[in-house]
C-alpha cells in the first residue's frame, strides 16, 4: 500500500497527522543511504529485462513506492533498462487508479491493448484491469499465486524468465 500507509502503521495510534508526516519525511531523507542496502533484484530479473529491451520491448515502472525511491532503486540496480518510471507523487494517483498506468503507457508510445502490466499484488491486478491491459501476476513478490488469481490476473508466472514467452 505504499510508504505512507506503512509509516502510519508503524507509528503509535495516538500520533498526529503532522507527526506522522514528519516521520515520513525523515524516512524519505534517510532512504537513499539506508533503505536500499538490503534491496536486490529478484533472481533472473536483470538479464530478463535486458533481453526484453534488446527485443525492442519498451519497459516502464509504475509503483506505489515514493517516486524518488523508485528512481534510486532502479538507478542502482537496473540502470538504462526503463524508459519511463513513476512512483507515488502529486501527478500520479495511487494504484489502483489507472491514471499513472495510462500515462506510462502513453509515454512509452503504446496503448492499453498492447500492454502487459506485471505486478505482485492484487492492487496491481486491479490497476491493470482499470486501465484495460493484460494483467500478469508474479508469484515471487508480496503475494502468492492464489491471491493474484483471486484478484483476476490473466496469468501468474513463477519465474522472471517466463516473461520472455510473451514477446
Amino acid at each position: 500500500n505504499g510508504a505512507r500507509a506503512l509509516m502510519y502503521q508503524a507509528v503509535p495510534a495516538s500520533t498526529s497527522p503532522e507527526q506522522a508526516e514528519a516521520v515520513m519525511q525523515r524516512w524519505k531523507d534517510l532512504y537513499p543511504q539506508i533503505g536500499n542496502k538490503l534491496t536486490s533484484p529478484y533472481p533472473h530479473m536483470i538479464e530478463t529485462l535486458a533481453e526484453l529491451k534488446h527485443r525492442g520491448v519498451r519497459l516502464g515502472v509504475l509503483s506505489n513506492k515514493f517516486d524518488q525511491g523508485v528512481h534510486d532503486v532502479i538507478d542502482q540496480h537496473m540502470p538504462d533498462l526503463f524508459k519511463v518510471m513513476y512512483g507515488e507523487c502529486d501527478q500520479i494517483p495511487r494504484k489502483p487508479d489507472p491514471t499513472g498506468l495510462l500515462r506510462t503507457i502513453s509515454e512509452l508510445g503504446s496503448t492499453p491493448d498492447r500492454t502487459i502490466y506485471v505486478g505482485d499484488s492484487p492492487g496491481d491486478i486491479k490497476v491493470s484491469r482499470n486501465a484495460g491491459t493484460f494483467a500478469m501476476g508474479v508469484a515471487w513478490g508480496y503475494h502468492d499465486a492464489a491471491h493474484l488469481q483471486e484478484a483476476g490476473a490473466d496469468i501468474v508466472i513463477e519465474d522472471a524468465r517466463d516473461l520472455l514467452n510473451f514477446v
